[in-house]
This record gives C-alpha cells, sequence and structure tokens, in this order.
C-alpha cells in the first residue's frame, strides 16, 4: 500500500507539472510578437480628514496605471507623459521614476483635502467630506503601427452622486506621435462629422437636445472595425443618460473619403 501510495503521489505531482507547463506556454503564445511591454503600477492609499477621527470622513485613492516599458524611447516618454498627464500630472519624471511620479499624485490630493481649520464638531453630515479616486489604464490595442489605450475614471466628492467616464489615447509608433482628430480625419469640424454623428448615435433621447449635431470630440478611439466617440457623463447628455459613445465604422468613413490615407492603411493592417 505505501508503494502504490507513493507512485500515486508521483503520478499527481507529475500531471500537476505537465499542467503548468502547458498553461505556460500558453500564455506565451497568446502574446502578440511584435507587441510593446507594459507594466503596471498600482497604489492605493487613505488619509482621514481629521486626525483621531476614525468613524468620520476620508479620502481614498487608488490607482492601476500602465507603463510602457519597451520600444523606442521617444515613444516611451510620449505614452508615459501622456498619460500621467490625463491623470492631472504637470512637470518632469525624475530619473524616470513613473511610481515616484503617480504617488506624487496621491500626496497632492491628500494635502489639498486636509488643508483645512475643520474640528470634528463641524462635520455634522460626514459624506458631505468623503471623497474617492479610482483611476485605471487599459491597453487595447498594441500592434506594430498603433497603440491604443483607455483611462477609466471615478471620483465621489461627497455630491448626490460621483462622476465617471473614460478618456482614449490613441498612437503611431513609427514615427512616434499622438493622433488628434486632424490627423485621422481629412475633415473633423462639426459640420461634417457632427450630422454623421447624428446618424450613428441609437439613442437621441439620451442627448439635452437633438436638434443640433453631435459635436465631434478629441476623445475618441481608434477600433480594428470603426471609430468610437466617446461623451462622459454632462458632457452631451445629462448624468442620467450616463456615458455616450457613438460608433461610426470604417466602411462609411471610407465611402465618405474622411479618412486619412495613412489612417486607412493602417487600420487595414490590423
Amino acid at each position: 500500500m505505501p508503494k502504490f501510495t507513493c507512485l500515486l503521489s508521483l503520478a499527481f505531482l507529475l500531471l500537476c507539472a505537465c499542467n503548468q507547463a502547458s498553461l505556460t506556454q500558453e500564455e506565451a503564445t497568446t502574446t502578440e510578437p511584435d507587441s510593446l511591454i507594459f507594466t503596471t503600477i498600482s497604489l492605493e492609499d487613505s488619509i482621514l480628514l481629521i486626525d483621531g477621527m476614525t468613524d468620520g470622513p476620508m479620502s481614498r485613492y487608488q490607482i492601476d496605471a500602465k507603463v510602457l516599458a519597451s520600444g523606442p524611447s521617444e515613444l516611451q516618454r510620449m505614452v508615459n507623459d501622456s498619460l500621467l498627464a490625463a491623470y492631472g500630472f504637470a512637470g518632469e519624471v525624475p530619473n524616470g521614476d513613473y511610481r515616484a511620479a503617480y504617488r506624487s499624485l496621491i500626496d497632492t490630493t491628500f494635502a489639498v483635502y486636509r488643508n483645512h481649520d475643520l474640528q470634528p464638531e463641524d462635520v455634522e453630515y460626514p459624506v458631505s467630506f468623503m471623497e474617492t479616486n479610482e483611476f485605471s489604464t487599459e491597453v487595447l490595442i498594441n500592434k506594430p503601427g498603433l497603440l491604443v489605450l483607455s483611462r477609466n475614471f471615478y471620483f465621489f466628492g461627497g455630491g448626490a452622486h460621483g462622476i465617471y467616464g473614460t478618456s482614449y489615447l490613441n498612437f503611431t509608433t513609427q514615427p512616434a506621435k499622438s493622433l488628434s482628430l486632424d490627423d485621422v480625419f481629412t475633415k473633423s469640424d462639426t459640420m461634417t462629422l457632427g450630422p454623421l454623428l447624428m446618424e450613428h448615435l441609437e439613442d437621441k433621447e439620451r442627448l439635452y437636445t437633438d436638434e443640433e449635431p453631435v459635436p465631434p470630440t478629441q476623445n475618441f478611439c481608434l477600433t480594428e472595425l470603426g471609430v468610437i466617440f466617446c461623451y462622459p457623463p454632462y458632457e452631451i447628455g445629462p448624468y442620467a443618460a450616463g456615458q455616450i459613445e457613438i460608433f461610426i465604422p470604417h466602411e462609411v468613413l471610407k465611402e465618405r473619403a474622411l479618412l486619412r490615407p495613412e489612417i486607412e492603411t493602417l487600420v487595414g493592417s490590423l
């Protein structure tokens, strides 16, 4: 019996080892061979509004940021600095220490939050003084020639509800460039794109008014199938309407000659 038990245990260990090897190989093959490498910086902290008031209001900050860790130095600096700027960071990043830069965002937020002369008796309604900041970054497209990232945020500052939204960043990698509307479209004015946006908006009742065309926004996202225009709450509709995203297929843009040739070639290769 002991011998049988040992053989069974050995077989189990070999099976686990084979499964682990298979998993590692699968993870390696799911990575695009020419894709760029990103690392993640995860930080979370909180601070009390008033020292010693442990049951009182606090500020909480959570961030999951991506940092481009491979590719040309110019591209790395452009992508990483653009993401930092989107979070509200201004200035130079000493020695390329992006973790320290993101940490400084938390420290600055906490310093502003604590800049008061409040006493415990002044805090009659603690929820009015609560504060939450949540940020995360996702890599949506990471292929030769094109990088697309999204930045998701949520902020609550003691009001009736929090505010949230998504902002997009689009980059060409060769050459390294942050794309604007004018870089993507042959015409990017409201007169040209506005009616097209209205045409592809599924629920016009979500708008403040449907009597005027939707203005194009720099908050857009290139995809393999088309372009997404993103409008966070309050931008073109009330909070109750939520975030509004309008998708226009590449076929439609090509038919109207609105995509620049180099962009048409780029998205056609995805």
